[in-house]
C-alpha cells in the first residue's frame, strides 16, 4: 500500500462498493466500466482520501450477475468491509484497456 500524489487526471472512477459479501471482508462492487469483467481483471484499485490515492492490491475478483465480488488487500473482515460501503474506487488509466477508436467517457465530457 502506498500513497500517490494527487493528480486526478491519471485516475478513472471505475465503480462503487455497495455492500459486503460474506464475513471474510469481500465487497460487492457496482462496476462503472463498459463491462464488470474489465473491473474484475484489475490487479489493483485506488481509494481517494483527501489529496492522495491509496493503492490496494486486488487479491481475487469475479463477476456475479452484473456486479464484481472482490477481495481487496487490507479488507479482512466484515466490519472493515462494512465501513467501505459507498466508497468510490478508482483505477489508473494505464491499467484499463482501450481498443482502437475507443475513448474514456470522462474524456468526452
Amino acid at each position: 500500500m502506498k500513497d500517490l500524489l494527487f493528480d486526478e487526471s491519471k485516475y478513472l472512477e471505475c465503480g462503487k462498493i455497495i455492500n459486503t459479501h460474506g464475513i471474510k471482508g469481500e465487497v460487492k462492487i457496482d462496476s462503472w466500466c463498459d463491462s464488470p469483467e474489465i473491473l474484475a481483471e484489475l490487479d489493483r484499485v485506488y481509494f481517494k482520501e483527501n489529496n492522495s490515492f491509496t493503492e490496494k492490491r486486488v487479491v481475487r475478483a469475479y463477476v456475479h450477475k452484473r456486479f464484481v465480488i472482490a477481495a481487496i488487500e487490507g479488507i479482512n473482515d466484515i466490519d472493515t468491509a462494512e465501513a467501505l460501503k459507498e466508497t468510490v474506487i478508482f483505477a489508473l488509466r494505464d491499467d484499463v484497456p482501450l481498443g482502437e477508436g475507443e475513448y474514456f467517457i470522462a474524456d468526452l465530457i
